[in-house]
């Protein structure tokens, strides 16, 4: 109100305009409303149904690899699931073990490595590796990973310039939910 007031007074002295009392009043008890919640307008946010995030397949001729890693709030142990698909969505084979102690970042990389030895191990020739961990990825496809100060990155970089091709991409993690179960069920094991 006291704001109101002031205004209404340079405006009389600077601009020569008398405001009305009343006026004066209503318009410091329109802010007053609008600045404690009363007078505010109903959001008019429309909810609409979100598509669902499902896995996205690799192009044909490719293989995909999901991988996740989880670590338990409770404890600090980390575990990591990751599965083999073909361009179709076929389950092809997958694995899961528990890895220790460890924090997110670790667990993402460990299941990318294992991963990564796994599809090697079961001779693919053409991978895309997803994971829902965008750190993880975004470090991973710099050019400097194979001089990177961390072994698991290096490893993983030198992991991925053998004689095949692969691709590490990011996918959200509603659409990683199979790799997801994978790691959350070798921590419970």
């Amino acid at each position: 109100m006291f704001l109101h007031l002031w205004k209404s007074r340079n405006d009389l002295v600077f601009n020569g305009v008398k405001h009305s009392t009343d006026s004066i009043l209503n318009r410091a008890i329109t802010w007053a409303r609008y600045y404690s919640g009363i007078g505010q307008q109903p959001s008019l946010t429309v909810q609409t149904p979100r598509d669902p995030i499902l896995w996205k397949r690799p192009e044909p001729g490719w293989t995909c690899l999901n991988v996740d890693g989880a670590v338990s709030s409770v404890n600090g142990i980390g575990s990591i699931g990751g599965l083999l698909r073909d361009h179709e969505g076929t389950w092809l084979s997958g694995f899961q073990k528990g890895i220790g102690m460890c924090n997110s970042l670790h667990a993402e990389l460990w299941a990318i490595l294992t991963g990564l030895e796994f599809a090697w191990e079961h001779e693919i020739e053409i991978l895309q590796v997803q994971s829902d961990c965008k750190e993880a990825v975004q470090m991973l496809n710099t050019i400097h990973a194979v001089s990177c100060p961390f072994p698991l990155f290096r490893a993983i970089a030198k992991l991925c310039q053998r004689g095949w091709v692969v691709d590490i991409t990011w996918i959200a993690r509603d659409g990683n939910r199979a790799a997801d179960a994978l790691a959350k069920s070798a921590e419970s094991s």
